[in-house]
């Protein structure tokens, strides 16, 4: 069931196709043995779908004894796209364990998905998980965030994972914004102790990944709003081959597109972190651990130094 495909240096994407026969695709997917070669040695854990609408997913990508397979997630992929018996898949692979998936009707007629994402008067972003409903709007900072920081907030979400807005939420006031980036917080600065105590949790943090801890700093949290890549990790997986973006999850399922910027000597995150340091409430003191879980996707933990309090935004 694999399709020939040319070689990975031509650029185009290898192609493997899937019929969901009954009982054999519902909980979870094998993918074709002759196609795993295809995929990157290196024990990567989540590979993301992507849909006809561009909504994506993240789902796990679990290597056995039997085989190689995309499991948690997976049903949940399934139900949002209404799959059933003898529908048919095609997968797109582009190498950086992303697949861009077309669904076919058993008459052979392409299922078209629009999900519908936020716009500035309504809608979520979404996943295209279950219908829009008040369970799956994203936050109002996001949106603003989006709109201040463009092409940054991937209209996604895991909904399974989501709950929902709670009002201790970033909130933005409704001044003008100035030219300069910059942020007053409100909450309270964290003592020498809980520095400590959160420095100490997120050390407990294991992972089969690589991953990599940044205490924020005011440039990272407030001002210039950017975040240094340690050089050792960037050179090892952000720089081979050079890659001009990154994608950051949170554990709620969100997800955001992020510029890598590149200089001879360091390689920083910039478009796209101010808005993923507003809509996940980052504060100065607060630690975050950057788990590379696929080709150049991250799974960000956040550590908070200051537990339980509301942080407002001013610019």
């Amino acid at each position: 069931m694999v399709k020939r495909s040319k070689d990975r240096s031509s650029g185009k994407r290898r192609h493997f196709f899937k019929v969901m026969f009954p009982g054999c695709y519902t909980r979870r997917l094998r993918i074709p043995p002759d196609f795993v070669q295809h995929i990157s040695k290196e024990a990567y854990e989540f590979a993301t779908l992507e849909d006809s609408s561009g909504s994506h997913w993240c789902i796990k990508l679990s290597k056995t004894t039997d085989g190689t397979y995309l499991e948690d997630g997976w049903p949940d992929f399934v139900k949002d796209h209404s799959i059933y018996d003898f529908n048919f898949l095609v997968f797109g692979y582009d190498g950086n364990t992303c697949f861009k998936v077309l669904i076919f009707y058993e008459n052979a007629c392409e299922k078209d998905y629009v999900f519908k994402t936020k716009t500035n008067e309504e809608s979520a972003f979404s996943n295209g998980a279950k219908k829009h409903d008040k369970s799956s709007e994203t936050p109002d900072s996001d949106q603003k965030a989006s709109k201040e920081d463009p092409g940054q907030y991937l209209p996604t979400f895991k909904p399974n994972e989501l709950k929902k807005s709670k009002s201790e939420d970033v909130e933005l006031t409704s001044e003008p914004l100035l030219q300069t980036r910059c942020s007053l917080s409100r909450r309270w600065p964290a003592t020498e102790e809980e520095k400590a105590e959160v420095w100490k949790a997120a050390e407990s943090f294991t992972s089969k990944c690589p991953f990599f801890l940044k205490r924020l700093t005011a440039s990272n949290a407030h001002k210039r709003f950017v975040l240094n890549i340690p050089r050792k990790f960037a050179r090892t997986h952000l720089r081979t081959p050079l890659k001009e973006e990154v994608i950051l999850w949170n554990t709620k399922g969100y997800a955001w597109r992020v510029k890598l910027k590149h200089t001879r000597i360091t390689t920083v995150l910039s478009g796209g972190w101010l808005a993923f340091v507003r809509a996940n409430k980052l504060e100065v003191a607060d630690i975050c651990i950057f788990e590379l879980v696929g080709k150049f996707v991250m799974q960000v933990h956040i550590f908070r130094a200051v537990k339980g309090s509301t942080i407002c935004y001013k610019f």
